[in-house]
C-alpha cells in the first residue's frame, strides 16, 4: 500500500486526538506530520519543534503533552483573535495605569478606614483613658484641626464612587 501525504496527515491527526492515556505512538517516519498537525491545530508553536517528538527517548511524554494539550484546548480560540485586541504596548499601558490606580485605590481605602478605626478605639469605654486619649489626638491629627473641632468625619467608604441601584 502507498502512503500518501493526505494519509499521513490524517494518520498525525488521529494520533493525536486520542485520549491521553493512549499507548498508541506514531512511528518514528511520522513524527514531522504530527508536529506539523500539532502546530496547524495550535498545540505547539514552529519553535518547539525542536523540543517536541524530536527526541525518540521522549515521544511517550510528547504525545501525552500534545493530547493533553488537544483535550484542555478544544473550543478555545485561535491566536488570531488577539491581533483583534489591543496590542501589548496598549495592554501594558492599561495595566500600569490599573495597577497604580489599585495602589491610590487601597491607599485611600485604608486611610479612610484609619480614621474609623482611630475614632472606635476612642470611642471604646473599656480602653484605658490614655488609649482614648492617644486615639483622639491620633484622629486629630488624620483629620486636621478644622474638621476634628467641627466633629466632621469622612465617610467609611467612598459613597461617591458606588452607583445608586433601585
Amino acid at each position: 500500500m502507498i502512503e500518501t501525504t493526505w494519509t499521513r496527515w490524517l494518520t498525525a491527526l488521529w494520533l493525536l486526538t486520542l485520549p491521553v492515556d493512549s499507548e498508541k505512538l506514531p512511528a518514528p517516519n511520522l513524527f514531522t506530520e504530527v508536529q506539523n498537525a500539532a502546530v496547524q491545530l495550535q498545540l505547539m508553536d514552529w519553535h518547539q519543534r525542536s523540543m517536541i517528538l524530536y527526541r525518540f527517548g521522549d515521544v511517550v511524554g510528547d504525545m501525552r503533552l500534545l493530547r493533553v494539550y488537544y483535550r484542555d484546548l478544544r473550543g478555545a480560540p485561535l491566536v488570531q483573535d488577539a491581533d483583534e485586541f489591543p496590542d501589548c504596548k496598549q495592554t501594558d499601558e492599561a495595566l500600569n495605569f490599573n495597577r497604580n490606580f489599585r495602589t491610590w485605590l487601597t491607599r485611600r481605602r485604608d486611610m479612610l478606614y484609619d480614621f474609623w478605626d482611630t475614632l472606635r478605639d476612642a470611642n471604646r469605654e473599656y480602653y484605658y483613658v490614655g488609649t482614648r486619649r492617644s486615639a483622639l489626638k491620633r484622629l486629630r491629627g488624620l483629620l486636621g484641626d478644622e474638621c476634628y473641632y467641627r466633629r466632621e468625619m469622612p465617610p467609611p467608604a467612598p459613597y461617591w464612587r458606588f452607583q445608586r441601584i433601585d
